[in-house]
């Protein structure tokens, strides 16, 4: 049997938590934007890890599938989890048949308004500002680092490569450390680049990703480019 005063002191440990998450919203383009902020414990302008969904995903579905808050709260950082329009990022791949590209989107303005509105409240430190994503959150990643390498301190991607129209004009304005999780055999994003397809559909291409670790790694100055 579990004393009351025992519940009771659990739950005021989890208060804290509790009160620090916030669902917001702001508006971009005349478009209402949505995302959810989890903050750490204590005063002052934290580091913040913004952290987009897939393809089809939210952001309240990319934090149940990451446990990425637990984590990164107990590690003093923000957490940031946006929304794409219709659950889709504007990443750059002109063939994507998505609302966010038939409505042109402009999701790098949305992502980098949202930290400047989390940096002007005093949330969050606007030069330690990380980046991940998974698939279509990833490809958005990197067209992020494409078009705003000065914003980031550092990214990671899993199961994602640059878009072919991104990757033929992107020059990062400068080196940010980054960490790409690929794999051989992935049917959706492969390895080898091409076409991404999802249910027999074609979602866009994209190129090889040791074209895309070349090109970031060219930015960066790195001299060993293989992958490990």
């Amino acid at each position: 049997m579990v004393r009351l005063p025992a519940v009771l002191a659990a739950l005021l440990l989890l208060l804290p938590l509790a009160l620090a998450a916030r669902a917001d919203s702001l508006t971009v383009d005349g478009r209402e934007r949505d995302y959810v902020l989890r903050l750490p414990p204590g005063e002052g302008p934290a580091p913040l890890l913004l952290v987009l969904h897939g393809g089809g995903g939210s952001g309240r579905q990319i934090e149940r599938h990451s446990d990425l808050t637990e984590p990164a709260l107990a590690a003093g950082f923000a957490v940031a989890y946006p929304d794409g329009v219709g659950r889709q990022w504007n990443d750059g791949r002109a063939d994507l048949d998505a609302r966010t590209v038939r409505e042109g989107v402009d999701d790098v303005a949305f992502l980098l308004a949202l930290v400047d509105r989390l940096a002007a409240q005093g949330a969050v430190d606007p030069a330690r500002v990380f980046v991940t994503g998974i698939s279509n959150g990833g490809i958005m990643t990197f067209r992020l680092l494409c078009d705003a390498a000065d914003r980031f301190a550092g990214a990671v991607t899993v199961v994602a490569s640059l878009g072919v129209e991104v990757a033929g004009a992107c020059v990062p304005a400068r080196p940010v450390p980054l960490l790409m999780l690929n794999g051989t055999a992935d049917p959706l994003v492969r390895y080898e680049g091409g076409p991404v397809v999802v249910f027999g559909q074609s979602r866009g291409s994209v190129i090889p990703v040791e074209n895309t670790l070349a090109l970031f790694g060219a930015a960066n100055f790195c001299d060993d480019m293989r992958p490990r």
